[in-house]
């Protein structure tokens, strides 16, 4: 049994995130934002599975051209 292929298979990758609706909210050069965007801080094994999601994208556009 490989340890690596077990923990690759088993491991919960991140969900997409899509865009949230805009509600009614300008978008002018004077505009406010309403929530700041801050970096959030990941724990270790959610790093891990985002970027294992990124290498599986990777190979998969190189697999399908």
């Amino acid at each position: 049994m490989n340890i690596g292929y077990m923990t690759m298979n088993n491991l919960q990758l991140p969900k997409e995130d899509t865009p949230k609706e805009m509600s009614q909210q300008s978008g002018g050069l004077l505009a406010r934002d309403t929530k700041p965007q801050k970096p959030k801080k990941l724990e270790p094994r959610d790093r891990i599975a985002q970027y294992v999601s990124e290498i599986r994208k990777g190979r998969m556009e190189l697999k399908n051209g």
